[in-house]
């Protein structure tokens, strides 16, 4: 279109944020349109009642890293709702949120592991570092968040993705 060669890739997992995800990529400008793998500012929303997966979610955004150039441009699909101008990120940008995100997971199967439940969690709350993911939440607060991983936690029987790189 326009000279531009756009490439539609579906990530490896078909169970991420949803059970039918898309990647956009526009090769000559070097943007890669990632849909709900990039909420930047918020918790995400994985769809685990319509083919979402927790794990299939991150076994995606370590594909998004590792398949497309260092320097690609990335437009996340709902991070900019807000009123304010259209933000582009980086490759780096993805990874500081992977890594977060991951962090943030590893702190609350890390509770449930000493026996703290589901709702004392909700009501101690993640360290304030996590505090960002949670401000001004569109979609997944952080109660709702801690929720989706246990959940998660209580359905399987051992730690999948073990530490976060």
């Amino acid at each position: 279109i326009n000279e531009e060669t756009i490439e539609v890739a579906t990530p490896p997992n078909v169970h991420g944020h949803t059970g039918g995800d898309a990647l956009i990529y526009f090769k000559n400008a070097n943007v890669l349109a990632v849909g709900d793998y990039l909420f930047l500012d918020d918790f995400p929303a994985i769809d685990i009642y319509n083919g979402g997966s927790i794990e299939g979610f991150f076994e995606n955004i370590k594909y998004i890293i590792n398949e497309y150039p260092r320097d690609v441009k990335i437009v996340p699909g709902h991070s900019t709702l807000r009123p304010k101008e259209i933000e582009i990120y980086s490759l780096k940008d993805l990874k500081n949120y992977h890594t977060a995100l991951l962090e943030s997971i590893e702190f609350i199967r890390e509770k449930f592991n000493s026996g703290v439940t589901l709702e004392e969690l909700q009501e101690l709350g993640l360290p304030e570092k996590f505090k960002w993911l949670s401000d001004d939440y569109i979609y997944v607060s952080e109660e709702r968040w801690i929720n989706l991983i246990h959940i998660d936690f209580t359905n399987s029987t051992t730690n999948r993705w073990g530490k976060h790189e």
